[in-house]
């Protein structure tokens, strides 16, 4: 009964292994997409959502351009990706390595934000109702180039968003409530081919979108942030504190799993972890449905 069982169980493994995979499709876009930053292109509410990131979006494609368009409402993500840039990655071997990437924004690093410590939390929303919408306006009015890398060498490195021949386009625009909406065409003979054919619906790409971490900001003597007492530590979690807040000299920025009093804003500390979105999509031929890999 045993020998039976263990049997079963094997072949039960081995038809799954051997058993065609199932992914979605990219949503096949029938209809004309501007460029402009605006979401009323697109079905509203986009087709996926990522919980950590905070972000949804919806990835598209006809037969000669890939279409991307990303909500976001979370108002730190939002300046992470004005200041530190996002990229729009492409696999085609399906190796994971993602050697076709689109820069845009480009990271702003260098132009500081004021990331002194608030004393309270009046303080902290009025930082953000003037300081960062004039610092976001200004980075967005900036936010005129993208970086290219693996794609056709005629390209450069660098391309102008406002004038180009290669038919890439991409915009950023903040609504007045507030919602961030990121758009970009990439057409597929900049990095694939010049157009899809009926043998590439077996295909599937992976994607990655990648909102870049800022660079921590340096670590006083004393430990944390602006801050002093308890020392101070950066992990994978983020910036993390002593013990104690501001309240109680100690700490600084509140980390992922730091005490930080009044000032437990985990905005800040959100600013210096990355964010990485992967799928694995096969193209849309004229069709939204899931289909098949043999």
């Amino acid at each position: 009964m045993k020998n039976l069982i263990v049997s079963i169980l094997l072949i039960s493994i081995l038809a799954i292994a051997c058993s065609p995979k199932t992914y979605d499709s990219l949503e096949w876009q029938g209809t004309e997409i501007g460029i402009d930053g605006l979401i009323n292109d697109w079905s509203n509410p986009l087709r996926f959502y990522d919980y950590k990131s905070k972000i949804n979006y919806s990835i598209s494609n006809d037969l000669k351009n890939i279409y991307l368009c990303i909500k976001i409402s979370d108002r730190p993500t939002q300046m992470k990706i004005l200041r530190a840039g996002m990229e729009i990655k492409i696999d085609s071997l399906g190796k994971n390595e993602f050697p076709v990437s689109f820069i845009y924004p480009i990271p702003n690093q260098n132009k500081g934000m004021n990331l002194r410590k608030p004393e309270n939390e009046s303080e902290i929303k009025l930082e953000d109702k003037q300081d960062r919408s004039q610092m976001m306006k200004r980075y967005l009015i900036e936010a005129k180039n993208a970086q290219l890398i693996g794609f056709k060498a005629e390209l450069g490195n660098s391309i102008s968003l406002l004038e180009n021949t290669s038919g890439i386009h991409a915009a950023i625009h903040i609504d007045n409530g507030g919602i961030m909406c990121y758009e970009a065409l990439i057409p597929f003979e900049t990095f694939y081919k010049k157009s899809l054919s009926e043998a590439d619906s077996n295909l599937v790409f992976n994607y990655e979108i990648k909102i870049n971490a800022l660079p921590a900001p340096s670590l006083s003597a004393g430990g944390g942030y602006n801050g002093g007492g308890n020392p101070s530590s950066i992990s994978g979690r983020g910036l993390q504190t002593g013990a104690r807040g501001p309240q109680g000299g100690g700490g600084g920025i509140p980390g992922a799993g730091g005490q930080g009093g009044n000032y437990n804003n985990i905005g800040y500390t959100e600013m210096y972890n990355a964010n990485e979105i992967k799928m694995k999509l096969k193209f849309a031929l004229g069709t939204k449905s899931a289909q098949i890999v043999p």
